[in-house]
């Protein structure tokens, strides 16, 4: 059987983003140490949400 992976993504400043966790604040996350945990690059915040986003670095094809 294979686990389910989130396909997740958000595009914020023309850099696209894979979503690894949403939070919501009234959790109370220690967000710089959740950040570092996921090795997140950037967290965004959103009404009552957080995202924890890994950055997808442009992709250049390589001819054989």
């Amino acid at each position: 059987m294979i686990p389910f992976i989130k396909k997740e993504f958000i595009t914020f400043n023309e850099t696209l983003y894979y979503v690894i966790e949403i939070v919501r604040m009234s959790d109370n996350p220690d967000v710089e140490k959740l950040k570092e945990n996921w090795h997140a690059d950037i967290v965004l915040k959103k009404e009552d949400k957080f995202f924890f986003l890994r950055s997808i670095p442009d992709l250049e094809i390589i001819e054989d």
